[in-house]
């Protein structure tokens, strides 16, 4: 059983970083070529490569070492341990984000790939808020949620079409096929895509846009509820993922510079090379597959969102009602809400740069945190350890993990330089999962306070008696069950309650009470002129108080179907009696099922072909007083 969730865990894993590292080769050229000037030089563009490839050795080597040190430890789990419970917690926010930033992402990709293809005209916006909530609606249908290959198929196909382009290109440039007109036509294509009004592009701006792919491998560096000694992913994928990446994005920025496209655009510069290479025709084709691998990637990000949100609950760091098996609708419903302010986040953050450089944010924080652990977990080894060879791996560690963090840190220290509103919007994205987690974890360790043996333990007391009460509207086989049901845990008093609330039908319960000879008296409740709630609530406190040291048992009906025809008919909801009868002190409300379908032979048979009901119920009644008791299972809710 684990073997065969940890295989499928590590399928989805891998499908999500596949699409994901395609996603990061299409948009990683737009985002350094939106941030530069629309005359630029080569050399801006060869320090942004470098940039981006030095950035991107700093992070795998941070993760060899992690992988090294800790390879069954996510990045939430050492900063809780070594760096304190509340980084833990901001980990864990800005690993939810970063799902979320990757979706918004996606989503942005298709909107630029439809927009090359079709004139949105001003309706990109709405298109990518209606998406967020569109692409995760297989997540929401369990007969398509587990199913993966499409997006691998899709994951494979982009890849594949960006390689078959740039190696085209290649070869067109290696034998001088690319003229004139290609490049006037790719030039063309790219200031059809809207213009940029930022002020601030330069090369450096440039530097920080091609950061991306280091990000993306910080991201996709830990799997996802995998096997223990799966978490970290193995440093060979960085050479067999990244390596390619690397190489594509150089390749594209190289037929940047080649057909001289401008800066400060914010269209798709493949799409400019397809129509250089294959015109009109290539660039809608290659249009609709990018298009498709950003849903693709929207989607697998999405898949993701509910298997972290579980992680986290198992950590704690989420109520521990998520991390059930069965709890998928409740995870379902918490992709939904990050669905929701992922759309109100596209609504102001609407260009592919401003996403790409809080994903960035967002996950430079995460490399710190995760230095920030590491480091203290290398002077908790040298404050106990006494071996001279871990004492010395450690002090390597320590120096190796603080000039880490001291990178990551500047990185972000300067992106807030440069545009602060990123990391303003970065911020106040992390607000809201990370306030959730700490209001989470103060109020459970209130809980936790409160429900301390200590303080209760001395005053523990056992209940002298128990007395029941089984609330009556009206007399049916529900109603028998209940009272059978009560009689069969044999409490020191049972009685029957009901409310007076209409004279003419309180006589005709009280007829059908003493026909059907239960053995249990029916107190009647003074007229609550039109009220149901107030007398019996006030009849149990009133008994408790008479009764300090003993439990007031209240039996209540359940009916229950499966039938979808019945079940409109049937009130599913708790009604508010029950809800108020939880919170008194020492009353244990119990639930009696009666489900429509079942057969009713046990309890006796309410048919009433050619026998009056006075006859039935006076056969209900002799049964229950012979048998005593009938056998079943109770619900039962303690407040």
């Amino acid at each position: 059983m684990w073997k065969k969730t940890s295989t499928e865990a590590l399928a989805i894993n891998n499908t999500s970083e596949v699409i994901v590292v395609v996603l990061a080769a299409i948009i990683t050229p737009q985002v350094i070529l939106r941030a530069l000037p629309t005359f630029y030089t080569f050399t801006q563009v060869l320090w942004a490569l470098l940039a981006g490839i030095i950035a991107f050795a700093l992070v795998v080597a941070m993760n060899s070492r992690v992988t090294a040190i800790a390879p069954r430890r996510s990045s939430h789990q050492l900063a809780s341990r070594y760096a304190g419970t509340w980084v833990g917690i901001v980990v864990g926010a800005a690993r939810i984000l970063a799902l979320a930033v990757l979706v918004m992402l996606g989503i942005e990709l298709v909107v630029s790939s439809l927009s090359a293809i079709i004139p949105l005209e001003g309706m990109d916006h709405y298109l990518a808020a209606a998406l967020t909530f569109i692409v995760p609606i297989p997540i929401f249908i369990r007969t398509y949620a587990g199913r993966m290959p499409i997006i691998r198929t899709l994951a494979i196909l982009g890849a594949l079409t960006l390689a078959v382009l740039l190696g085209y290109a290649l070869v067109a440039e290696a034998v001088g096929a690319i003229n004139f007109e290609q490049i006037i036509a790719a030039r063309h294509e790219a200031y059809r895509a809207e213009a940029s009004q930022d002020t601030l592009a330069s090369g450096f701006a440039g530097v920080l846009g091609a950061l991306l792919p280091a990000a993306v491998y910080v991201v996709t560096s830990e799997r996802v509820m995998v096997a223990p000694q799966l978490r970290r992913t193995p440093v060979s994928h960085a050479y067999t993922v990244g390596v390619p990446l690397m190489v594509v994005i150089a390749v594209t920025m190289y037929f940047v510079g080649k057909l001289e496209l401008p800066g400060l655009r914010l269209g798709i510069p493949a799409l400019s090379i397809a129509v250089a290479m294959w015109g009109d025709i290539g660039r809608t084709v290659i249009a609709t597959i990018f298009a498709a691998s950003g849903l693709a990637a929207a989607y697998a990000s999405y898949r993701q969102l509910p298997r972290l949100l579980r992680e986290l609950s198992i950590d704690g760091l989420l109520p521990r009602r998520l991390a059930a098996q069965d709890a998928q609708s409740s995870r379902r419903w918490a992709v939904l809400l990050i669905a929701s302010l992922s759309a109100i986040v596209l609504l102001f953050l609407d260009s592919t740069r401003a996403l790409a450089m809080v994903f960035v944010s967002v996950a430079f924080l995460i490399a710190l945190a995760t230095a920030v652990a590491m480091v203290s977990r290398s002077k908790s080894v040298l404050h106990d350890s006494t071996d001279g060879d871990e004492r010395a791996a450690a002090v390597r560690s320590k120096w190796f993990f603080r000039s880490g963090g001291l990178v990551w840190g500047g990185l972000i220290v300067v992106i807030t330089l440069v545009h602060s509103s990123w990391t303003l919007a970065t911020a106040l994205s992390l607000v809201v999962p990370t306030a959730y987690l700490l209001v989470y974890r103060r109020g459970l360790g209130k809980i936790t306070e409160y429900l301390d043996l200590g303080s209760t333990i001395e005053h523990h007391t056992i209940p002298t008696r128990a007395h029941g009460f089984v609330l009556i509207d009206h007399i049916d086989a529900a109603t028998l069950r209940a009272v059978s049901w009560a009689r069969s845990m044999r409490l020191d008093s049972l009685q029957g309650l009901c409310v007076d609330f209409d004279p003419t039908r309180t006589r005709a319960l009280r007829k059908e009470w003493e026909k059907a000879r239960l053995p249990v008296p029916l107190t009647i409740l003074g007229t609550p002129k039109g009220a149901a709630r107030g007398p019996v609530i006030e009849f149990v406190r009133q008994f408790h108080k008479l009764h300090p040291n003993d439990v007031v048992c209240i039996f209540v009906t359940k009916v229950i179907s499966t039938s979808s025809w019945q079940r409109f008919f049937v009130r599913h909801t708790t009604p508010a009696i029950i809800t108020e009868l939880r919170l008194l002190d020492g009353v244990m409300v119990t639930e009696v099922p009666f489900r429509l379908d079942a057969d009713p032979e046990p309890e006796g048979s309410l048919e009433y072909d050619d026998v009056s009901f006075d006859t039935t119920m006076q056969a209900l009644g002799d049964s229950l007083t012979a048998s005593g008791n009938s056998t079943g299972n109770s619900v039962v809710n303690n407040a």
